[in-house]
């Protein structure tokens, strides 16, 4: 691709970025004309706010935490899945003085290259991520934000199976497990905050609290355990 080609392609690609901040902006604000209205009916009717007395639903703390554990396994474990997936693809020799300095030199150029493109592919989980926190409202446009959800944990799910089963179990050596398993993170992680925070919302303040504290209990927790796994000599980070 000559350079006219790549500057067009970085153009259609801001083009669309900005079609669709234009789209979440105008639809933001037809949510907010309407649950403006919402209130205002309700103030007029004398009505008790639905959230006064209501049940609070403690369990929506376990959804929130395993998948804030999804996406910290994602980003914590980056180092810890690169070294297993090298030893994947360039197991150690038996006899490693038979090796010779030309076999040994490439293979370091060979490690070289492939953690270089193995942070690229770790990288997609960002950028999945940041797309889907816009582009959600148009992909899964036929959903509604339960079953966004669904979809979101499904994402996740997948990507913990496919590093688990594939890179783990079956020794996999090919960095296309990890492009997808991580862009899929990105999906998921992405779509699942702010779709949760709506579907819940009819289930009160409260419970709104707990989905929130589920999160930041796993960001409390992060550092001792990461701490108790190091000292059996696990390099996690």
């Amino acid at each position: 691709m000559g350079p006219d080609g790549f500057i067009s392609s970085v153009a259609i690609v801001e083009v669309l970025v900005i079609l669709l901040l234009v789209y979440t902006l105008v639809s933001a604000k037809r949510r907010t004309e309407l649950l403006a209205k919402q209130q205002q009916l309700q103030s007029l009717l004398h009505l008790q706010p639905a959230s006064a007395g209501q049940k609070s639903y403690a369990w929506v703390i376990f959804v929130t935490i395993g998948m804030s554990a999804g996406y910290a396994s994602l980003v914590l474990l980056q180092h810890h899945l690169m070294g297993v997936m090298e030893g994947n693809r360039y197991p150690a020799p038996p006899h490693k003085h038979n090796v010779s300095f030309t076999a040994a030199s490439l293979g370091d150029v060979s490690k070289a290259v492939f953690e270089a493109e193995f942070k690229h592919a770790a990288s997609f989980e960002y950028i999945f991520n940041l797309i889907f926190r816009l582009a959600h409202n148009l992909v899964f446009a036929c959903f509604i934000p339960r079953h966004r959800v669904y979809v979101a944990m499904s994402a996740m799910m997948s990507s913990m199976l496919l590093i688990g089963v594939g890179i783990y179990h079956n020794q996999a050596t090919s960095l296309g497990w990890v492009y997808v398993a991580y862009s899929l993170g990105g999906v998921g992680w992405g779509t699942f905050e702010s779709n949760l925070l709506s579907c819940i919302t009819p289930l009160g303040h409260d419970t709104k609290v707990w989905a929130i504290t589920g999160s930041l209990l796993l960001l409390l927790r992060r550092q001792p355990t990461l701490l108790l796994l190091q000292l059996f000599d696990a390099e996690f980070v």
